[in-house]
């Protein structure tokens, strides 16, 4: 069978599936549209192999992930946790007194980006609470805000651009990948300030099994946030406040969540390692944020970023979280 008589067989299964989806969507049924999204991850696992020759991914297999995505939009726009923030549009915190401690700082920079972010991603003036939209991609607005407002107030802060990998200009994701948060200093104490943090929640963002897919970015740092206690305790924290203290271990658990988001189905396959952890610590991140060392020096480049060759084991699994 040659390459295009093998696509369209495999073309037409996945328009069986998008019919199945189709229809579960159109009977809200949740539990369906899940189950049909894993069996395609696991049926374009198993095809992988054909579109994979002389160390290449071909060309045409660029469409098979296209069309995963698309069936992923049929997916309910859900979040694997509580996202709702303790924010109201309009909550009349629009001043900030000279005697203010720290908390109500930090609250009031959070209030006010948040509240940007609101007007920002509303359509036609119509302002729905923030949890009701996707976040995605507006992380440099929010991280410029930020900025500017601490500027404004003669805060400290640091805008932190991360790139996949630690690395700067990272070609792991083709570019992509990027995030934005800040660092904002208050006498002696750190925090990090993420207010688009609920972007990496979302479910169709976060399921396990979509790992190990050649060309097709893995989980996002959400539900790997969710697979320890410290780490959900933070995200949690993040999610509600949009801002958590920098103590021992905080900017571990925050960035574990990336570190393990830009590995790929190759790392456990060579690794059979599926504690979901990192061996990073506090002073590693530091050092990777200041470009001193990166992800790439400890790992190899094979196993982070887009998967460039199919899994020798399709029927490998990922068993803990969705």
């Amino acid at each position: 069978m040659n390459d295009i008589m093998l696509y369209e067989k495999h073309k037409n299964m996945l328009e069986k599936y998008q019919q199945l989806m189709m229809i579960a969507k159109a009977t809200d049924n949740y539990q369906s549209c899940l189950d049909i999204m894993l069996n395609v991850y696991s049926f374009v696992k198993e095809i992988s192999p054909f579109y994979y020759e002389k160390g290449q991914i071909k060309p045409i297999f660029k469409t098979i992930t296209e069309n995963i995505c698309e069936l992923e939009n049929y997916l309910p726009k859900e979040y694997i946790v509580d996202i709702k923030p303790d924010f109201v549009y309009l909550d009349n915190r629009d001043k900030l007194l000279e005697d203010s401690n720290e908390q109500e700082i930090l609250n009031y920079i959070v209030y006010q980006t948040r509240k940007y972010l609101n007007e920002e991603v509303s359509f036609m003036n119509v302002i729905y609470p923030l949890e009701k939209y996707d976040l995605e991609n507006y992380c440099v607005k929010a991280s410029s805000k930020v900025e500017k407002i601490c500027n404004e107030l003669n805060i400290k802060q640091q805008r932190i651009k991360l790139e996949v990998g630690f690395i700067k200009n990272s070609c792991l994701y083709n570019g992509y990948g990027i995030h934005y948060f800040n660092i904002v200093i208050l006498g002696d104490k750190k925090y990090i300030v993420d207010c688009t943090y609920s972007q990496f929640f979302m479910l169709k963002r976060c399921l396990l099994n979509r790992i190990g897919i050649m060309n097709l970015g893995g989980c996002k740092p959400g539900i790997f946030m969710t697979l320890k206690e410290s780490r959900k305790k933070l995200a949690d924290t993040i999610l509600k406040k949009g801002y958590i203290k920098i103590e021992d271990d905080t900017l571990k658990d925050y960035l574990d969540g990336f570190a393990l988001s830009y590995r790929n189905g190759l790392y456990y396959e060579q690794s059979n390692d599926f504690t979901y952890e990192t061996n990073y610590k506090d002073n590693d991140y530091y050092n990777f944020l200041n470009g001193l060392d990166n992800q790439l020096n400890h790992e190899n480049k094979e196993v982070l970023g887009y998967q460039k060759k199919p899994l020798n084991n399709h029927l490998m699994e990922f068993k803990k979280g969705y």
